[in-house]
């Protein structure tokens, strides 16, 4: 099977398809995923074939654009929502120059727009993969990509998600102008990412742990949560048990993925020793053993296979994507490929008993847990410790620096607020480090993509880029914009978090975690100040709260979700 998987968006959103591309290749599948060029360091380190595609609304991030429609209400939001077709135009070209060399199936999460139609433009099956349950309509939850008012009866929820038509409302006639261009016609029904052109539904796979979002009882047959997908390490080939802690969702400074350096030669590199992705591509597409294809480095933009029949990589892209000799990987646009590195954290093995659902239409986490999944003494991660016997990790450690300040003191808290950046950074930062101290703990800041300032001090550490696997095991609690990949990553480290949502479906999240009793009730960006964040950090810090964080965490460690994903899409293509 050749599996194509298209995604778009930041960190979160790709990594979890770098987790399913490596399932897939080590099912004895090929598969490439095609994202933004600024991810080629996680996708090649991971041992997973790449296909850069542009950049696209990713350069607003960059300008910090999402902030300000955070804090600008809805005029920004209208504004915002006129300028994002034409940032897709390289995108949707880009995507049909890696899918015209043909796959057996298109997983895509919506947000690249061009899945739906390149599968139907190859006569194969598009499949959606969803971090975040967007675009299937419900009874038991809102549509999570806007806030709504807290009065809106339930009876409202599935009219709620009416709120998908807007984004292929906005884009039509930039797709319809592409779509004609690759040979597609104006068919009714093209937009609607949930129905294939012959009128079936569309496979949907939720990329979610079913003990924090429930799979909703009116969902069709169709619509399915597979557990999140965590980068595992590859087969266990290092010889880890299958219990694990989450992968390496990292922050960077410049808004790209920092993987590292010292690979070696043998690790699909040019002869030139610089792994390239994007432009100019050799024909000599090298693997890793048991891994998906590797880029090369060299050659024209035409699409090229290796010789053994592998994925193509480097499709039509602009020279871009290059790095100048002897740099190193630079986060924030076109980064080579750091090939060959194996990263990630062991996760799967067991199964946890049947979460029961509550009044409120969360999930019950409690008694029952199994201790074989990779926990210390009543389901918890060792706080502060090293990682379980038998939990695998990502292969990168943290800096010296940061290492000395988790073992100077108590465990700290975590804050970041990942590729999100308010108005005034530095106001957020004195804010949050004002509420550690006068809850009495120190604090790691995670500086992301500019949210936070870089604040030293004996209590406060900030760190760029930090692998999530590695830190939520030795900090108390976890403050965060609500993500979808910090709240997996937070929930499967077992810790109590705090969210501060800025936009989108950062609310949903922190509602549904307050709901299980894992967090307290999320705080506007808008509404943070020193007090509320105080009293917030001491609720997450009770002993009932980080109980059952445990509990949550020892439940979302025990599911297989990539497996699960990877034998959905075997079902898919039989058929």
């Amino acid at each position: 099977m050749k599996a194509l998987i298209m995604t778009l968006g930041t960190r979160g959103d790709v990594q979890p398809f770098v987790a399913l591309a490596r399932g897939l290749a080590e099912a004895g599948h090929d598969a490439v995923v095609a994202a933004p060029r600024r991810f080629a360091d996680l996708v090649g380190g991971a041992g997973v074939a790449f296909a850069g595609i542009d950049d696209g609304p990713l350069r607003l991030l960059d300008a910090g654009v999402l902030g300000e429609v955070a804090s600008g209400g809805l005029r920004a939001r209208i504004a915002l929502a006129r300028r994002l077709p034409a940032l897709f135009g390289q995108v949707l070209d880009d995507c049909w120059t890696v899918a015209s060399q043909g796959a057996d199936v298109v997983v895509h999460n919506g947000q690249v727009i061009a899945g739906q139609h390149v599968a139907e433009r190859l006569g194969r099956p598009a499949v959606l993969g969803l971090p975040i349950p967007m675009f299937v309509p419900t009874r038991e939850f809102p549509w999570p990509g806007q806030a709504l008012p807290a009065w809106l009866p339930g009876s409202l929820n599935r009219a709620s998600y009416l709120g998908m038509k807007g984004p292929a409302l906005a884009f039509a006639r930039t797709v319809d102008r592409w779509r004609a261009a690759i040979g597609l016609s104006r068919r009714p029904g093209r937009h609607d990412p949930l129905r294939a052109p012959d009128g079936a539904p569309t496979p949907v796979l939720h990329a979610v742990s079913r003990h924090i979002l429930p799979r909703p009882a009116d969902w069709p047959q169709s619509a399915e949560v597979t557990g999140y997908w965590f980068l595992d390490s590859p087969s266990g080939r290092d010889g880890s048990a299958a219990a694990g802690v989450p992968p390496e969702v990292g922050l960077s400074s410049g808004g790209g993925s920092q993987v590292g350096a010292g690979l070696p030669p043998e690790a699909g590199r040019s002869s030139g020793g610089v792994p390239l992705a994007g432009a100019g591509l050799p024909s000599e597409v090298e693997r890793l053993p048991g891994a998906g294809s590797q880029v090369g480095a060299g050659l024209p933009s035409e699409v090229e296979r290796s010789s053994e029949g592998g994925w193509p990589v480097g499709a039509g892209l602009s020279s871009e994507a290059g790095e100048s000799p002897g740099a190193g990987s630079q986060g924030g646009g076109a980064s080579p490929s750091e090939a060959g590195r194996l990263s990630g954290a062991q996760v799967g093995a067991g199964s946890s008993s049947e979460v029961e659902r509550s009044s409120e239409g969360g999930s019950q986490v409690g008694a029952g847990l199994s201790s074989e999944v990779g926990q210390g003494p009543g389901g918890a991660l060792p706080l502060g410790g090293a990682l379980p016997p038998g939990v695998a990790s990502s292969g990168r450690g943290l800096s010296a620096e940061l290492a000395a300040f988790l073992d100077a003191g108590a465990p700290p808290v975590f804050v970041g607020f990942g590729s999100m950046s308010g108005p005034d950074p530095a106001a957020t930062t004195a804010t949050v480090v004002r509420a550690a101290r006068a809850v009495g703990v120190r604090v790691v800041l995670g500086t992301g993509w500019g949210g936070l300032a870089a604040e030293q001090g004996p209590d406060v550490f900030a760190v760029a880029e930090a692998p999530f696997d590695r830190l939520f095991p030795r900090v108390a609690a976890v403050v965060h914009h609500g993500g979808a990949g910090t709240v997996a990553a937070a929930a499967a480290a077992g810790r109590p978090q705090v969210v501060c949502p800025f936009v989108g479906d950062q609310p949903f999240w922190g509602r549904r975690l307050h709901r299980l009793g894992v967090a307290p009730a999320p705080i506007d960006q808008r509404a943070l100040d020193a007090d509320r964040l105080a009293a917030a950090i001491e609720h997450a810090l009770s002993a009932e709260v980080a109980d059952r964080a445990a509990e949550l965490g020892a439940r979302v460690r025990a599911e297989r979700g990539v497996e699960t994903a990877v034998a959905r899409l075997e079902a898919i293509v039989r058929r």
